[in-house]
């Protein structure tokens, strides 16, 4: 059999509700990565707007080490305690809160729902098997059932969460040009 025939076959294996949460999940992965890169690049421009002599595009530069060991709620804390320190105005420092919140409250926790617990795809349908542990009682025992096994119908809430995600990313656009803006009047001033 040769490679395209393998593909071909394994292709077959995936009926449509199959494509659609594969695809529906691929674009799940690249918009997180996007907003994780935004929430990167905040803590950057607030970098810059502290010390205009800082090379942002240093990749040797202690903070981009720091950074790279990290994770995006570290960056969002850090993100945070910048725009404090580098003194920018506080309705900045409250609305880059606000844009924080529901990435940190929300859209996290989903995103690793769907990223990190297990699929199965079978003759019964797709189903999304979570770890949430549950107390289950059973007569008069009671048990820990750590694998829920969740009907997965259509693509709707992922769906939604993706536009979640784009909502996080324009309010972070809106943030950034802000800060931008500021940069440019303090270097012009």
């Amino acid at each position: 059999m040769s490679e395209d025939e393998a593909s071909a076959s394994d292709g077959d294996r995936l009926g449509p509700l199959d494509r659609e949460v594969a695809q529906c999940l691929g674009e799940l992965i690249f918009a997180w990565r996007d907003l994780e890169a935004m929430v990167h690049d905040m803590v950057l421009h607030l970098a810059v707007y502290h010390d205009r002599a800082y090379d942002r595009d240093s990749v040797f530069h202690p903070l981009h080490v720091a950074l790279s060991h990290m994770g995006v709620r570290d960056h969002m804390q850090i993100a945070r305690v910048l725009s404090l320190e580098v003194k920018a105005p506080a309705s900045f420092h409250n609305d880059l809160c606000a844009a924080f919140k529901p990435i940190e409250q929300q859209l996290i926790p989903a995103r690793n729902r769907y990223v990190h617990d297990a699929w199965e795809v079978g003759e019964a349908g797709v189903h999304l098997v979570g770890t949430k542990p549950k107390v289950v009682a059973d007569g008069p025992r009671k048990f820990l059932q750590t694998r829920l096994r969740t009907p997965f119908a259509n693509t709707s809430e992922v769906r939604a969460l993706l536009h979640r995600i784009y909502r996080a990313q324009s309010s972070l656009t809106d943030l950034e040009n802000v800060l931008a803006a500021q940069i440019s009047a303090l270097d012009r001033g």
